[in-house]
C-alpha cells in the first residue's frame, strides 16, 4: 500500500478495476490477435473485406438497440446498489423493445444497399446479432455498479477463446465467411446467457417486459444514444463508407489496418474501470484540474512512443504477419495507429463530463466532428485513396480532443467541479 494512500481510495479502487479488466483484456487480445492473423491471411482481402461489411452494417443498427441505457442504469446504480434491481425492472422492457426495433430497421435498410445477394444474406442471418449488442453491456452494468470488474473480464475472454478456437477449426475443415457468422452468433448467445446468470448473483430483479416511459431515464439515455450514433460517425463509419464506394478487397485492405489497432487501443477499458469511481469521485469532492491533465498527458506520452515504434516497423510487422496481398494496409496503418493516442489523451474529458450529468454539453460537442469525418472521408477518398480515410480519421481525432479539453475546462469550472 502507498503510504497516505487508503486502500478505498479512489487511486487504489480505480487501479484495481483497471487492473483486472486490462488483465482481461490483454489475454483477450492475445486471443483475438492469434484468431485474427489466421482468419485475415486465410480468407484473404476479398473474403475477409464481405466478412466486414457484414459486421460493419448490422453494427451500425446496434445505436437503435439504446444500448447507452446502460450508462444510465449503472450511473444511477452506482450511486447505490440497492437500486440497481428496480432499474432493471423499469427498463428490461424497453430494451427488449429496441431489439426487436433495431433488426426490422437492419433488414428494411438492407433493402436499398448495393451489396449481392450473398452478403444480403449473411447480414439477414447476422442481424440477430442485435439482440446481443442490446443485452450485453446492459448485464455488464451490473458488474460495474458493484466494481466486480474481474466477471467482466472472464466473459470477455471466454467469448473471444471461443469464437477464435471454433473458427479457426472450422475454416481449416473448408467453411468460410457465412460460417465465421454463425459461429459469432453462436459464441455471442452462449456467453450473454453467462452473463445475465452470472449478474443475477449479485442483483436481483424481475424480468418484467412492460415498457416502461420513464423521462427521468428516457432523457439521459435519449442523449448518450445521441452522443454514441455522433460517436459512431466520428470514429467507425469509414468501413461502411467504403463498402459502399469500394470493393469488398478495399474494405478488407483497410478494415485489416483498423483491426490491426484495436489490440493498442485499451481507451475502452481504462473507461470501463475508471467510470463508476469518477461518478463517485465529482459527486463527493472538486477534482484538481492539472490532475486531470497530469493523467492524460502521461498515458498520451507512453502511447505516443509505442506508436512511433509500431509506426516506423509497420513494414516488416504487416508483410509477416498477413503477406504479400496486404502491402497496401502498411501506410494506413502507420496512419491509424496515432489515432490510439489522441482517443485515449480524451478519454479522461469524456469521462468527467458524463459523470458530472453533462450528458448535454457532449451532445453540442459531438455533432461536429461527424460531419467534418463523413465530408473528408468521402473527398479524401476520391482523391487520395484509402490513406485518405485513415488521414482523415485521424485529423477528427484531434478535432474532437480539442474540443472536449476546452468545453470540459470552462464548464466544470463553471459548475465548480474543478479547481
Amino acid at each position: 500500500m502507498l503510504p497516505g494512500i487508503k486502500k478505498d481510495s479512489f487511486i487504489i479502487r480505480g487501479m484495481r478495476n483497471v487492473s483486472y479488466l486490462l488483465a482481461g483484456q490483454v489475454v483477450t487480445q492475445i486471443i483475438a490477435f492469434i484468431g485474427f492473423i489466421f482468419i485475415t491471411r486465410y480468407l484473404g482481402p476479398e473474403k475477409y473485406g464481405i466478412y466486414l461489411t457484414v459486421y460493419a452494417f448490422v453494427s451500425f443498427f446496434s445505436l437503435l438497440t439504446i444500448n447507452q441505457l446502460n450508462k444510465v442504469v449503472m450511473r444511477d446504480g452506482s450511486k447505490d446498489p440497492k437500486n440497481m434491481g428496480k432499474l432493471f425492472e423499469r427498463t428490461i422492457g424497453l430494451k427488449s423493445f429496441a431489439a426487436v426495433v433495431s433488426i426490422i430497421a437492419c433488414l428494411v435498410a438492407l433493402l436499398f444497399t448495393p451489396y449481392p445477394n450473398t452478403v444480403r444474406l449473411y447480414i439477414i442471418i447476422y442481424s440477430f446479432n442485435l439482440i446481443f449488442s442490446s443485452f450485453n453491456g446492459y448485464f455488464l452494468a451490473i458488474f460495474q455498479s458493484v466494481e466486480k470488474m474481474q466477471y467482466m473480464s472472464f466473459l470477455n475472454v471466454l467469448n473471444r477463446f471461443l469464437y477464435f478456437s471454433l473458427s479457426i477449426v472450422f475454416l481449416l475443415l473448408g467453411f468460410k465467411v457465412l460460417t465465421l457468422v454463425i459461429i459469432t452468433l453462436a459464441c455471442n448467445f452462449f456467453t450473454l446467457f453467462l452473463n445475465y446468470k452470472l449478474g443475477k448473483k449479485f442483483i436481483h430483479y424481475r424480468m418484467n417486459m412492460d415498457l416502461n416511459w420513464d423521462l427521468k431515464i428516457i432523457k439521459p439515455t435519449a442523449v448518450f444514444s445521441a452522443i454514441l450514433f455522433l460517436s459512431y460517425l466520428t470514429y467507425r463509419v469509414d468501413i461502411l463508407i467504403i463498402s459502399f464506394l469500394r470493393s469488398p478487397e478495399s474494405v478488407g485492405i483497410y478494415g485489416t489496418a483498423t483491426r490491426l489497432v484495436e489490440p493498442i487501443a485499451l481507451t475502452s477499458t481504462f473507461a470501463t474501470g475508471l467510470f463508476p469511481i469518477v461518478i463517485k469521485t465529482f459527486h463527493t469532492q472538486k477534482v484538481k484540474w492539472r490532475k486531470l491533465i497530469k493523467i492524460s498527458l502521461l498515458l498520451a506520452v507512453v502511447m505516443l512512443i509505442g506508436a512511433g515504434i509500431l509506426s516506423i516497423f509497420s513494414k516488416p510487422i504487416i508483410l509477416t504477419l498477413f503477406g504479400e496481398e496486404y502491402r497496401h494496409t502498411i501506410p494506413i496503418f502507420s496512419v491509424l495507429i496515432f489515432t490510439v493516442v489522441v482517443h485515449l489523451t480524451s478519454v479522461i474529458f469524456n469521462q468527467s463530463l458524463s459523470a458530472t450529468n453533462n450528458e448535454l454539453i457532449l451532445l453540442k460537442i459531438s455533432w461536429i466532428p461527424p460531419i467534418i469525418n463523413i465530408a473528408l472521408n468521402i473527398t479524401f477518398l476520391y482523391y487520395f485513396g484509402l490513406i485518405g480515410v485513415a488521414y482523415a480519421t485521424l485529423i477528427v481525432h484531434i478535432i474532437y480532443l480539442l474540443l472536449l479539453m476546452f468545453f470540459s475546462y470552462f464548464i466544470l469550472k463553471k459548475q465548480g467541479k474543478i479547481y
